[in-house]
C-alpha cells in the first residue's frame, strides 16, 4: 500500500507526491475530478489537467409551477 499524498479540506492544504501519481496514471489507475483538481492546481502540468471533468452550470428554479 502506497500513500501518494493527504489533503486537508478544513485548511485547503494538500500534499502529493506527483510523480508517483503519474506513475500510477501511466499504469491505468483513474483520478477523481477532485484529485486531479489538486493535482493540476499544486504542480500546473497539463498531464493531470486532461482528467478534469469540463461541467457547465446551469441555472434551474426550486418550483418550476410559478416560474415565468
Amino acid at each position: 500500500k502506497e500513500i501518494l499524498g493527504w489533503f486537508d479540506p478544513l485548511k485547503h492544504k494538500a500534499e502529493i507526491n506527483a510523480e508517483a501519481a503519474k506513475t500510477w496514471i501511466g499504469k491505468g489507475a483513474q483520478p477523481s475530478n477532485r484529485v486531479a483538481k489538486l493535482l493540476f492546481a499544486q504542480t500546473n502540468d497539463s498531464f493531470f489537467e486532461k482528467y478534469i471533468e469540463k461541467t457547465s452550470r446551469t441555472r434551474t428554479t426550486r418550483n418550476p409551477e410559478t416560474a415565468s
